[in-house]
């Protein structure tokens, strides 16, 4: 399936209403795929096949190895349900299953956000500017704190290649390694967002308001925004002053 039908159903789809989008069931969602060419496929109509890309490496390029279902929102609004994804956290780009086992990369920069799930965990990740991408380059990051105010996280893959000699009875393969994440704060209402570094002092002055509360609960419960579960606590924290 070229790239030609995957714009084509996300343009299509943005002459209806987002509610109506929103409210389809598994067989609606399915005649639109078979309409659009089988470009899409339900959770429970997907030919799953074995990817030997990646076969004698250690690890994966993805985020999770196996197909979660997964909701996807457009540029435009619109909402994919009942789909069945991977999310290739080296490329920052997301991979559709396909009806007839192949992969389908979506195209980036017309996806919104999208949601991965599976029976124990849920996760949301939006698109949004890279604060030291003097393009502004947009980024998939996955949302840790709802709210007016949120924390997001960056997690990246980088490959390390191996020698694929046998020594002391193993042998050297090549191997994907996690890059070290990167935390953001993003204020929903002004659309702006702060890199997250080892101080406190840059999300207050990012924050602006209730300065003096939170630097108190911070200093209480020691809370360095260097450590993601106390940065979670401290924007959770001045949400609920918002409140």
């Amino acid at each position: 399936m070229t790239r030609h039908f995957l714009l084509f159903l996300f343009f299509l789809t943005s002459f209806l209403p987002q509610t109506l989008l929103s409210q389809r069931s598994v067989v609606d969602n399915q005649q639109l795929v078979n309409a659009a060419g089988n470009s899409y496929s339900p959770s429970g109509n997907v030919m799953r096949t074995y990817d030997n890309r990646f076969k004698g490496i250690e690890g994966s390029p993805y985020l999770m190895n196996d197909w979660m279902d997964a909701m996807v929102v457009s540029e435009s609004g619109s909402i994919f349900q009942d789909l069945r994804i991977r999310y290739n956290i080296e490329t920052d780009d997301v991979v559709l299953a396909s009806n007839d086992g192949s992969n389908i990369m979506l195209p980036r920069e017309e996806i919104a956000e999208f949601t991965m799930e599976n029976r124990y965990d849920s996760f949301r990740f939006v698109a949004m500017e890279d604060p030291d991408d003097q393009d502004g380059r947009k980024m998939f990051c996955q949302i840790l704190e709802e709210g007016p105010v949120q924390v997001l996280v960056r997690r990246r893959k980088y490959f390390v290649p191996g020698s694929n000699t046998l020594a002391f009875g193993h042998q050297d393969h090549g191997q994907y390694k996690f890059h070290q994440d990167r935390f953001y704060v993003r204020n929903r209402e002004i659309g702006e967002t702060i890199k997250v570094g080892r101080i406190n002092r840059p999300i207050y002055r990012f924050l602006g308001n209730h300065t003096d509360e939170l630097k108190e609960v911070a200093r209480v419960r020691e809370w360095y925004v260097s450590n993601p579960e106390a940065l979670i606590g401290l924007i959770r924290y001045y949400n609920m002053l918002e409140r």
